[in-house]
This record gives structure tokens, C-alpha cells and sequence, in this order.
């Protein structure tokens, strides 16, 4: 399948719009459909994913101690980050101001909460890697790959943390 950058588009559109002036003579030209906006679902998942990851890792961080903690802080600051930059291009392509909370963590051993906290940046990573697959702004999609391999490192010490343990 040939896809077309838009430059390529907008040239085609200009020799459309050409050839049919001098074929219709004064008639007005057909406007091209309207652009097609991406999905801000895929954006608002994102969202709601990083907000959980950073309240997973604030509520982990307060049960480690030491090098442990640094790293679940270090995660936490990583995800707000994440969090605050998806929020200004959330607002940049819908002008959607978007201040959800994550929801209220759950209580229960450590262990399962780092298993839980590194399947979630796993399937965040795919998540990311999926969304970088959909869009259609380079830097967007620049952006995309740079967070799902920066939530592959964080699962990848969280891992590291859970078999530490054993």
C-alpha cells in the first residue's frame, strides 16, 4: 500500500483544482472533505494510563525504603511528566483541558502491587506503541515511541525489584 505524504496530497489537489477550472470553465470547484481528526480516545487512555502509573508508584514508594524508593520516586516523576506533556497535546488537537485523577489504589501485598505496577507499564509501553503506529504527526508519533520505551525501561527495573525479592 502507497501512502502519500502531504505534500504529495495538497500538490495533487492543486493540479485537481487546476484541471477542473479549465474543464468547467467558471463553475466552482468541489471543496476536498473535511481533514479527519484523530481519535482523542487513544490520547484520553493514555492519560488515564500515566495518571495511574503515577499513583501506583507515589503509594509504592512510600512502602520501599532506600534505593527501591529512589527508583518508584524516580518512576512517579517520569509518569508525571508523561502526564503533563500528554495534557498539552490533548488541548492542543481537541482544546479538551483534561484534569481526571487516577482512580484510588487498592490495598494489598507489595509484591503484587510491583507485579501489577510492571504489567501495567508493559501493556502502557504497547499502549504508546500502538499510538505512535496511529498518528499522523511526525513529532507525535517521535513523542509516542519515546514514552512506550521509556515505560519498557521502568518495567524492566520494576522487574528487576520483584526478583530482588525472591
Amino acid at each position: 500500500m502507497n501512502e502519500y505524504s502531504e505534500f504529495e496530497i495538497q500538490e495533487s489537489l492543486r493540479s485537481f483544482e487546476r484541471v477542473w477550472q479549465r474543464a468547467a470553465g467558471s463553475a466552482s470547484i468541489p471543496g476536498p472533505p473535511p481533514p479527519v481528526r484523530e481519535d482523542k480516545g487513544n490520547l484520553s487512555s493514555l492519560l488515564r494510563g500515566e495518571a495511574a502509573a503515577a499513583k501506583m508508584a507515589g503509594d509504592l514508594a512510600c512502602r520501599l525504603s532506600g534505593g527501591d524508593r529512589a527508583v518508584m520516586i524516580r518512576h512517579q516523576a517520569a509518569a508525571r511528566r508523561r502526564l503533563r506533556r500528554l495534557r498539552g497535546e490533548l488541548f492542543l488537537q481537541d482544546g479538551i483541558r483534561n484534569q481526571q485523577t487516577p482512580p484510588a489504589g487498592k490495598k494489598s501485598r507489595l509484591l503484587d502491587d510491583l507485579r501489577d505496577a510492571y504489567r501495567g507499564d508493559l501493556r502502557c509501553a504497547k499502549a504508546y506503541e500502538q499510538a505512535a503506529a496511529e498518528a499522523s504527526d511526525p513529532e507525535q508519533k517521535a513523542l509516542f515511541l519515546r514514552y512506550a520505551g521509556q515505560r519498557r525501561a521502568e518495567a524492566g527495573e520494576k522487574r528487576s525489584l520483584i526478583l530482588n525479592r525472591f
